[in-house]
C-alpha cells in the first residue's frame, strides 16, 4: 500500500492542480510497471 501511495505521491507533484492531478489507476499501475520498486518486500 505504501508503494502505491509513494506512486500515487510522486505522478500527482508532475501535475498542476490538486485534485485534477491525481493519477487513474491505470496511470499509477503503468507508472509502477515501469518503475519496480527496489526494496524487498518479503517478511520473515
Amino acid at each position: 500500500m505504501v508503494i502505491y501511495a509513494s506512486a500515487v505521491g510522486a505522478l500527482t507533484t508532475t501535475r498542476a492542480g490538486a485534485i485534477d492531478a491525481q493519477p487513474n489507476a491505470a496511470e499509477v499501475e503503468a507508472f509502477l510497471y515501469l518503475n519496480p520498486a527496489k526494496i524487498d518486500l518479503q517478511i520473515s
